[in-house]
């Protein structure tokens, strides 16, 4: 967010900032979502699952943003977006299901 604040400020454009609490709410609820709520999820995953399998799960993060996006805000998803994320879900199936070396 501070990057594209950054980049919009550098190139003469103004920075919007929520005035009222209903632009403040939805800020701060993905503040907290995204970094408070994923880190804490990584950690509990660290702690039950190990780094492999847990490093194998969050690659599944940007295939969740971009289904919650579609369904939640109608967003649209391309065909190579799809391609995309059909691609991370079948190498995370891959890794998963790879016999573990001793």
């Amino acid at each position: 967010m501070a990057a594209v604040a950054l980049w919009r400020v550098t190139h003469g454009l103004p920075v919007a900032i929520p005035h009222d609490a209903a632009g403040a709410i939805p800020v701060a609820l993905i503040a907290l979502v995204s970094t408070v709520l994923s880190i804490t999820t990584l950690m509990i995953g660290l702690k039950w699952l190990g780094a492999s399998l847990t490093s194998v799960l969050s690659t599944f993060e940007p295939v969740v943003s971009v289904v919650l996006g579609a369904l939640v805000l109608n967003e649209a998803v391309s065909a190579l977006q799809a391609l995309g994320g059909a691609i991370v879900i079948a190498a995370a199936v891959w890794l998963a299901l790879e016999p573990k070396q001793s």
